[in-house]
């Protein structure tokens, strides 16, 4: 279905393919040109045509489309009519509101729009109005969950590493850091935490970021040492000034409503278009910065997710982009984001349409990338020589003065629309907006709105309800029987990632009151040694073992806690309140017995492996790898080798020997044959020389036997030369044989010894009673109660 957007100068509909948007669009026009107009009224028709929008609303304007009345009655526009004006007009509220409504129903029927039309809009469109950081309208849930991205996006690591780096741009704008996402140790290690969590399948909300982000769980970042990369003093500064964010009373509500779900947000299960205004008017420019770019990096992983189409599957449009797409060198956190989406979406048919009063702040890549501008009156030279770089740029075939001269004929209301699929621009009139264009809606107007426009049936769920708060709970601490340990976990350290989320299950949000609950766990702390005399196995532990939670008794194991020194206090903090002792745990005796199961826990399942070859009857030391194991199996091997090829050289070194030194005397044997071979066959040529010298001068200088006789010589003596050479050749055959022979016996060799390598295996070295050392047991109080 083609949108209908207005009319050509000589009368005829200009429609629009809106697949053409596959290829995004540019809005161009100064204050007054009708911008605003033009852009809903595309909306509007995209509506009709069923494509699910996403709008990011800096101003305030597009709440406006909620104001469809079918009836163009003048009660449905009453309350929004601007009474200052009417005021000043000296018209009473009523009379304002008829005259709108009337001024709106000829301006569409002017346009050939009835009310039927209306209807159809109205009853298509589910449209809800989105407020990050404020319940004026749906609030959404930004601060309370950096979720994981779905399987297609954590499968593809690099997707995964550049939505975290995306989301951490967007987080430290929040603070006003602008970090290089290469350079600065805050953007690495916030990428790393968050990229780590997520190839684990885990949701982190920025509490969790900012816990890991004081105790990460990780030693390392690249080659060097997490604290030398990343002092800990700058760590904390940075988590405070996240925490003090986290903390604002005015950021509460970033943490209320529903997640930032782009799959949820242009589902049209329910039958209507999802509409899904994101209200920005009420935010200061840092809060905008990092709800758009978090926002686009939501977009631009839900879009990695979705299979390729070549029709409009769902359009995102910014109602004012400058600032926030800016011109090279700037690069706020929402830039990336919105120039990747512009060159990889449009494969899967998510389309972008940015508007803006100046194209000088828009990054010339945005603009050349466009398939699709809109340009309507312009306010500066410099405006109009910057669209015409653009067009003639990624349109090539324009003719630049003639361009010029269709931007002398704009007015307001009057556009021309340009099309890389087509060779010339057309000049249009935007046709009357179905929805009233009041202007600006403010934050206090947008429950009024609700009444106008029925919310979307289909909305994201909200995130995770918060527990109940639990009530009650002692101020001090039940006692604990004589004897044993009474303890309190730091509050600071029970949500560390150093503690591997050993509490994260049991964790209690945040109370009303603001007191901390504490729940009892039963701990032990131990000193432990592992020693095998093979191999002088060595091992001394100190472990901290727990029993938690306590309400179901005590579990069959317990489990290993990796506290510091520091974690465990003598008292607990001011504000805590306790649950009581369970029954079960209340007397001496009933302590007793659980001491002796934890040190029988000890005792049948706590062991470490040994590594042990007992071929080569060598065994592991203590904190040693398998590859280092390995290695050193493999090291006695090749000893072992060494040694057996050492003997074998030996035993063939005499033979070669024997063989060299009949070699070279063969070798001396055949160079005196030769020589002797080549002296009779010298003088063989003289002797025939001279004979028939002497036939020519008849004078008498050698017989023919003679002449024969030097021949027989020669031949034999060749033939002995021969003979010798044949028997060198089969002494050299007899060396390189030995030498195939000693490099067979020696891969033998090394086949049998390497297979001394399978024989390795891991022997578990267990616990003697005399072997564990209780320095401390008794009840450990574990704060549940989150403090942010």
């Amino acid at each position: 279905k083609k949108l209908e957007l207005g009319r050509q100068l000589d009368g005829q509909p200009c429609s629009y393919d809106p697949d053409h948007l596959v290829t995004h669009g540019l809005i161009f026009g100064m204050t007054g040109s009708g911008k605003t107009g033009l852009s809903v009224t595309i909306l509007e028709e995209l509506v009709l045509a069923g494509v699910p929008l996403l709008l990011i609303d800096p101003k305030g304007d597009l709440p406006n489309l909620g104001l469809v009345f079918p009836n163009l009655d003048a009660a449905s526009f009453e309350p929004w009519v601007d009474r200052d004006a009417a005021q000043r007009a000296g018209l009473d509220p009523n009379t304002a509101a008829a005259s709108t409504a009337e001024r709106w129903r000829t301006g569409l029927e002017e346009w050939g729009i009835a009310g039927q039309r209306l209807a159809e809009l109205k009853s298509k469109m589910a449209l809800t109005v989105y407020t990050p950081g404020s319940e004026a309208g749906q609030p959404v849930n930004l601060l309370g969950a950096f979720r994981c991205p779905d399987s297609q996006v954590l499968a593809d690591a690099s997707a995964r590493t550049e939505l975290a780096a995306g989301t951490v741009t967007g987080l430290l704008s929040l603070v006003g850091v602008e970090a290089d996402p290469v350079r600065d140790p805050r953007h690495i290690v916030l990428v790393q935490i968050l990229d780590e969590a997520w190839e684990k399948g885990e949701d982190l909300d920025l509490e969790g970021i900012i816990t890991r982000l004081v105790d990460p769980p990780f030693k390392k970042v690249g080659v060097f040492p997490l604290d030398s990369f990343f002092a800990p003093d700058d760590r904390m500064k940075l988590a405070m000034a996240l925490n003090g964010v986290l903390a604002s009373p005015s950021f509460a509500s970033w943490m209320k409503g529903s997640p930032l779900d782009i799959a949820a947000l242009t589902a049209t299960g329910s039958g209507k278009v999802p509409v899904s205004v994101f209200y920005l008017a009420h935010l200061n420019e840092q809060e905008r910065q990092f709800f758009v770019s978090l926002f686009m990096e939501r977009v631009l992983a839900w879009s990695r997710s979705l299979p390729g189409s070549s029709g409009l599957r769902a359009l995102v449009y910014f109602d004012e982009v400058s600032g926030y797409l800016p011109p090279h060198p700037a690069n706020p956190a929402s830039k990336k984001p919105i120039l990747t989406l512009m060159k990889q979406s449009r494969a899967v048919g998510v389309g972008m349409l940015l508007a803006t009063q100046n194209p000088v702040d828009v990054d010339y890549k945005a603009i050349s990338n466009a398939g699709s501008w809109w340009i309507g009156r312009l306010q500066t030279a410099q405006d109009r020589d910057r669209i015409l770089d653009g067009l003639m740029s990624a349109a090539g075939g324009l003719d630049r003065e003639a361009l010029k001269t269709f931007f002398d004929q704009l007015k307001p209301r009057l556009f021309m629309l340009k099309e890389a699929s087509k060779e010339k621009p057309v000049l249009y009139n935007v046709r009357w907006a179905m929805s009233y264009l009041r202007g600006p809606v403010t934050g206090a107007e947008l429950a009024k709105l609700a009444t106008a426009s029925p919310p979307v049936d289909n909305l994201p769920g909200p995130a995770s309800p918060q527990l109940e708060q639990s009530a009650g709970g002692s101020s001090n601490p039940p006692p604990v029987p004589t004897g044993y340990s009474n303890l309190f976990l730091d509050p600071n350290s029970v949500f560390s990632a150093r503690l591997e989320g050993l509490f994260a299950d049991f964790a209690e949000p945040r109370r009303a009151d603001g007191k901390l609950l504490y729940r009892p766990a039963l701990h032990g702390e131990l000193q432990l040694r592992f020693d095998e005399r093979q191999g002088g196995f060595t091992l001394d532990e100190h472990h901290h073992r727990l029993y938690f939670p306590l309400d179901k008794g005590l579990q069959a194991n317990s489990s290993r806690a990796l506290f510091e020194a520091d974690d465990l206090m003598t008292s607990p903090h001011p504000d805590g309140v306790f649950e009581p002792l369970p029954e079960i745990l209340d007397e001496d005796k009933e302590l007793k017995a659980a001491r002796d199961q934890l040190l029988n826990d000890i005792y049948r399942n706590v062991s470490r492996g040994q590594w042990v070859n007992a071929e080569l009857k060598l065994y592991g030391r203590e904190g040693e790898s398998r590859e280092d194991f390995e290695a050193r199996c493999q090291q006695a091997i090749n000893e072992r080798v060494d040694a057996q090829v050492a003997k074998l050289q030996d035993r063939y070194d005499k033979e070669v020997k024997r063989l060299e030194e009949r070699i070279n005397r063969q070798k001396q044997r055949v160079a005196e044959l030769e020589a002797t071979a080549s002296g009779r066959r010298t003088e063989q040529l003289f002797q025939v020389g001279e004979m028939l010298l002497g036939m020519f001068t008849k004078r008498r200088r050698g017989t023919i036997s003679g002449a024969l006789s030097k021949h027989r010589m020669s031949s034999n003596a060749k033939l002995r030369a021969e003979h010798a050479g044949d028997d060198l050749s089969e002494l050299e055959a007899k060396m390189h044989d030995l030498a195939d022979q000693l490099q067979r016996e020696t891969e033998a060799i090394e086949d049998k010894e390497n297979k001394a390598l399978a024989a390795i295996e891991e022997r578990q070295v267990r616990l003697d009673k005399s072997d564990v050392r209780l320095v401390n047991f008794g009840i450990l109080w574990v704060p549940v109660s989150r403090r942010l």
